[in-house]
Formats: C-alpha cells, sequence, structure tokens
C-alpha cells in the first residue's frame, strides 16, 4: 500500500486510500462559476478506481477522490455526492447497495457495468441513482454524475422502459 506512483501525480492533486475528512483531490479547485461536485469512486480494483478519477480530475467543477474500502465511504462534513459503483456480484452485496442507497439520500450512486437492461433495472430499483454502460465515453460519464448531482435520474433511454410502471416505447 505505500505511495508508489504518487510522488509523479501533478502538483495540487494527490492519490488518497480512502476520502477522509479532508479529501486531497487529483483535481485542483474548481472555478467559481460551476458548482463544486464531490465524486468518489468506489469500483472493487484500486487501479480501476485510480484510473477513473485521474480521467475526471481534469473536469471543471469536479473534485475526485478514491474510496477503497469495501462500503460506503464514511459520513463526513464534506460528503461527496455522486459515488461511482460496480454492480454487485452476489445477493448480499444487492442488499448492501439498497441499504447504502437508502441510508444517505444525499450521496446519489452511479452504477457503472455491463450494457444489460436487467441489471441495469436492478440497480435503479436498489436505489442507484444512475446507471452507465462501463464502456461509455469519458464525455457521457461526466454528463451522467452532473445529471446525478442536480437531482435527476440516468439511464439509457432503452433501460428505461424496464423499470416498472413504464410501459412499452410507443
Amino acid at each position: 500500500m505505500g505511495g508508489a506512483g504518487a510522488g509523479s501525480a501533478a502538483a495540487g492533486s494527490g492519490i488518497s486510500a480512502a476520502m477522509p475528512a479532508a479529501p486531497r483531490p487529483y483535481s485542483a479547485p474548481a472555478a467559481a462559476a460551476l458548482p463544486q461536485v464531490r465524486v468518489v469512486c468506489c469500483l472493487p480494483s484500486r487501479l480501476w478506481n485510480h484510473l477513473l478519477a485521474s480521467a475526471l480530475a481534469p473536469t471543471p467543477g469536479f473534485e475526485v477522490g478514491v474510496h477503497v474500502l469495501p462500503g460506503p465511504p464514511p459520513v463526513t462534513r464534506q460528503r461527496p455526492t455522486v459515488a461511482v459503483v460496480a454492480p454487485p456480484e452476489d445477493r448480499a452485496g444487492w442488499e448492501r447497495l439498497a441499504l447504502w442507497a437508502r441510508r444517505d439520500e444525499g450521496l446519489r450512486l452511479l452504477v457503472m457495468g455491463e450494457n444489460r437492461a436487467p441489471l441495469a433495472a436492478r440497480a435503479l430499483r436498489a436505489g442507484a441513482r444512475g446507471y452507465l454502460d462501463w464502456q461509455s465515453p469519458l464525455p457521457l460519464l461526466i454528463k451522467a454524475v452532473r445529471a446525478l448531482a442536480a437531482g435527476e435520474l440516468w439511464a439509457d433511454r432503452k433501460l428505461a422502459w424496464t423499470l416498472p410502471g413504464n410501459g412499452e416505447p410507443g
């Protein structure tokens, strides 16, 4: 767990093993014109978390951190706005995701997984506020994070029809 690679990071950015009360963001402070969106990467791989955080960091208005421990980031004064997570692998994982979503309504969960409608529907039913194919381009991911931060629900149009209460597209 040593700080290998952290010394090569750009000035003003750092890699944190978890999102502490005062995170060391990947990105520089946002311009005053844009509202600050705090994003935490909670994927199952430390490498994926750091790659995703590094890709999101240059986005104006984003403060990005990494949470590598299982479960949600700790409740702090500077709570993340959006957490990017992977779909759970088993029933217990789905139950934890649902509890996590209910426990903290201020934190919006964006699940990134395979482009499969049943998986997306299950994530949204469990309480995630958005679902995105893991192969989506970075601009679409940024758009989804901004939408969730604004309180919107995010899903591909064809996936939205799989939710209960929606009819077939006409």
